[in-house]
């Protein structure tokens, strides 16, 4: 249950780069939260995260004292779009020479996502056909 002194906070930050600047202050000194502490504990909980990762932060404030801190990872379609690689390839189509860009992304890098999105489970053939299937929406071929 949710009181009066209760306030949560939700904003997006990148991992491992929490530092005392005006946001984070204004943020929290209007709420009388340390904001020393806050960063020194987001950046030791992403610290082993790339620092291109945006993260989503969820802070439950009860008075003066942070009681819940949750972050999440990007979505899958984050880590496609950011970790593709372009190929030039010529296409002949009605009696004309084409160059197009492919976006393709290794095997081993849609693998590396996988494990990422989903740290402790168990490798499930079923979730890994739908990153399959993502990326082939967002037209980004797989190179083995």
């Amino acid at each position: 249950m949710i009181d009066k002194e209760t306030k949560i906070l939700k904003f997006y930050m990148f991992a491992n780069s929490a530092e005392i600047n005006p946001f984070l202050s204004t943020l929290f000194g209007t709420l009388g939260v340390n904001t020393n502490k806050f960063c020194k504990e987001f950046n030791d909980l992403t610290k082993n995260l790339p620092n291109f990762f945006l993260l989503t932060v969820n802070i439950t404030i009860n008075g003066r004292v942070i009681s819940k801190f949750k972050f999440f990872l990007p979505p899958v379609s984050f880590f496609l779009n950011n970790l593709f690689f372009l190929k030039k390839v010529k296409v002949f189509k009605k009696n004309r020479n084409y160059e197009i860009d492919l976006k393709m992304i290794n095997l081993k890098t849609l693998i590396f996502i996988y494990k990422l999105k989903f740290l402790n489970k168990t490798f499930n053939i079923k979730s890994f056909k739908s990153f399959i299937s993502l990326s082939k929406s967002m037209n980004i071929k797989i190179v083995y």
